[in-house]
């Protein structure tokens, strides 16, 4: 459980930028930080607070992966935490906040493109590697992973 100095709240996209950049963009234009589906209805920002520092984010957007059967599927992308953060545990709070939101929103379940180095948090977290490694340019290894939600 999160102490009281911290907090998860829903944020615009634009105020994702500010982790999604140093943490998986870095040296690369602000403009990188921008997905597609950030401003659509249906997509979520998740931010995580430290009194009132965003230190974390993760993205929910509602899209489909043909891997996978499930109609009704969410893409977690961007999850970042800033550097001074990490190794904490303070990612499983953003992946159960997710959870929860995805729950609300009657999904069946969520999957990501998780980067090599991101392989075991995952794990941790009940997502399940789905196929393959692949290479996403100028980034590195990812695999597709999935959790079930209830």
């Amino acid at each position: 459980m999160l102490d009281n100095t911290y907090s998860i709240k829903i944020i615009s996209a634009k105020d994702t930028y500010d982790v999604r950049h140093p943490v998986l963009r870095p040296g690369r234009p602000i403009t990188d930080c921008v997905f597609e589906g950030d401003n659509l209805d249906t997509t979520y920002h998740l931010g995580l607070f430290h009194q009132e520092q965003l230190i974390g984010v993760v993205s929910l957007m509602r899209n489909s992966n043909k891997q996978i059967q499930e109609r009704s599927q969410y893409q977690l992308r961007g999850m970042a935490i800033l550097k001074p953060y990490q190794g904490q545990g303070l990612g499983k709070y953003l992946i159960d906040a997710s959870i929860k939101k995805l729950t609300e929103l009657h999904c069946e379940i969520v999957w990501c493109n998780a980067r090599e180095i991101a392989l075991s948090f995952y794990k941790r977290n009940q997502f399940q590697v789905l196929g393959e490694p692949f290479s996403i340019p100028l980034i590195g290894n990812h695999f597709t992973m999935f959790r079930k939600i209830n």
